[in-house]
């Protein structure tokens, strides 16, 4: 393989990064996809991706 200069490509192996189980406290849902409020000020939402 040296001699044709051919190289291996190896894969990473896959790692969770999703901890589920933990003792966090979980915050409810209070918006609920529903975007369309009467007044300003009444619903901030906020996007990690």
């Amino acid at each position: 393989m040296n001699e044709a200069d051919v190289w291996v490509k190896y894969r990473k192996k896959y790692k969770v990064t999703t901890d589920s189980n933990h003792n966090k406290p979980l915050f409810d849902n209070l918006v609920k996809r529903q975007f369309d409020v009467d007044s300003p000020d009444q619903v901030y939402v906020g996007d990690i991706t």
